[in-house]
């Protein structure tokens, strides 16, 4: 039952999210993002992998297409998730990066 539930949720959410296209290129990505930084970095009390992958492919579930990584997030542990979660869906989502400084900086 609780599958179900999940399941009709999910139907639920991604008939109402909003997907626009990126400036005047062909990508459409979804108006709601999500970003690793407090799944994969140490600035925060969990940094669990299992977690964030499956966090990131619950969120794609949703409806969710826009995915942020960047290598400073847990020293490249971010893009590693981000590769995993959503291997074999490269064509369906929009994966977008940041850079900051080198990770030994963040020591």
């Amino acid at each position: 039952m609780e599958s179900a539930k999940v399941s009709a949720c999910s139907v639920f959410v991604r008939s109402i999210m909003e997907y626009r296209r990126l400036g005047q290129t062909d990508l459409e990505l979804s108006g709601l993002g999500l970003d690793l930084w407090k799944t994969s970095s140490k600035w925060t009390q969990r940094n669990d992998r299992d977690y964030a992958i499956t966090l990131l492919q619950k969120a794609f579930q949703l409806g969710v297409t826009f995915f942020g990584a960047a290598d400073t997030h847990g020293h490249r542990l971010g893009e590693e998730i981000v590769a995993k979660a959503l291997k074999g869906l490269r064509h369906q989502v929009v994966i977008g990066t940041q850079f900051l400084c080198p990770s030994s900086d963040l020591d």
